[in-house]
């Protein structure tokens, strides 16, 4: 157990120590490399509570002990750093203040009464009545950890729904790595909760033994953060198919369905933007216009800023444009003419020697899962059974 927290803790450093060598450091960066500071002490609080190492010094052990409020608080930080503008200095402070608070209050009422409560195996055990909140220390603790990461999943998962409607690529931007880290990270805070309530309430296990799971699933936490976020950083005219008929009267009815929809929502959405029927005709005609002309859809990283901007539309009127008028997203809309064009090469003469990635690539897709995604969604084929079924 000794080497298992000392490789954790020089892992949370080496991990920081490896976003701050990146050439091009962002806000984000900074707050990841507190995470992981702070990650590195909380694992050497567990090291030295464990092995009743620097037990005379109270300071540092309730401090420790209040580690979950700050762990919690960095890890919203980053969150929203990589999603959102920057915060106001102020919601930082509010944010650092249950850790401040915490801390202060138990250190001043440890030098008031020093039997009121003692820090045993990483646990602050009471031993006298205290005051109300201070008592219930542990439920805030729980509150806190589970409620960030809660907290942090619903902004990254609105973000995620919010993609489509800015941009024509999602490729090292939808941040799956960090929805599926901040799952892994809510499912082990539930069960280090109910770790503790079994081990410290219930006494179903010795505390050291109780904090011993916690500190491994910590430790486990810490890898998982390594393997997903640094794996994510190294990392017009509608040509009839020869088949499926069927599939394409399915897919046309659907998309109809889908259009209308759109259509009913987006008349709420939108009723206040100023924008007249006649006007939306006009804007209407120059974006398609404009596609067809210009083909900005051949820009793999074609944003709906991008778009607006070369046409002098403001991006609300544009997006509602697309919505109401055509019934599509941002997303939908440009993919739509990648796949078309692609569907043109693929019978044109001159570009037989090509791949179909490579097509791809030429139409302005920029990997191979998102064309093979994109392209199915559309088609209801794959590119190779499309391209088998030109053959027939």
């Amino acid at each position: 157990m000794n080497n298992f927290l000392i490789v954790g803790a020089v892992q949370a450093l080496f991990l920081a120590l490896l976003v701050l060598s990146k050439q091009k450091k962002a806000l984000a960066d900074y707050l990841l490399v507190g995470w992981f500071l702070v990650s590195a002490a909380h694992i050497f609080f567990f090291y030295t509570s464990l092995h009743q190492s620097l037990t005379h010094n109270q300071r540092w052990l309730i401090m420790g002990t209040g580690l979950p409020f700050l762990q919690g608080a960095t890890l919203f930080f980053y969150v929203n750093a990589l999603i959102k503008p920057r915060l106001h200095w102020f919601i930082y402070l509010l944010h650092l203040s249950p850790f401040v608070i915490y801390t202060i209050s138990f250190i001043v009422y440890q030098q008031l009464y020093p039997q009121a409560y003692e820090v045993l195996d990483g646990t602050l055990l009471v031993q006298q009545k205290l005051p109300w909140l201070m008592w219930h220390h542990g439920v805030f603790k729980a509150i806190a950890g589970i409620g960030y990461i809660m907290w942090s999943l619903f902004i990254l998962v609105r973000y995620q729904l919010e993609l489509p409607r800015h941009y024509s690529f999602q490729e090292k931007i939808n941040l799956n790595w960090l929805k599926y880290w901040l799952i892994t990270t809510l499912g082990m805070a539930l069960i280090t909760v109910g770790v503790i309530v079994l081990g410290a309430d219930l006494k179903f296990l010795q505390i050291s033994t109780t904090y011993q799971i916690v500190a491994i699933l910590f430790l486990l936490l810490i890898f998982v953060m390594g393997f997903f976020g640094f794996r994510q950083t190294s990392i017009l005219v509608d040509k009839r198919l020869p088949a499926g008929n069927e599939q394409e009267a399915k897919q046309a009815k659907e998309a109809q369905i889908k259009k209308e929809q759109i259509k009913k929502e987006n008349t709420v959405k939108y009723q206040n933007s100023g924008l007249t029927d006649r006007q939306a005709a006009i804007y209407q005609q120059q974006l398609l216009h404009y596609m067809e002309t210009h083909q900005p859809y051949l820009a793999s990283k074609l944003t709906l800023v991008q778009l607006a901007t070369q046409l002098d539309m403001s991006t609300h009127h544009l997006s509602q444009i697309m919505n109401e008028q055509l019934g599509k997203n941002f997303f939908e809309f440009i993919n739509h003419y990648r796949v078309e064009t692609i569907k043109e090469k693929l019978q044109n003469p001159k570009f037989t020697h090509y791949t179909l990635l490579g097509i791809a690539l030429e139409s302005g897709f920029n990997s191979k899962t998102s064309f093979n995604t994109v392209f199915k969604k559309i088609t209801g084929m794959t590119p190779s059974q499309y391209q088998k079924s030109l053959d027939k």
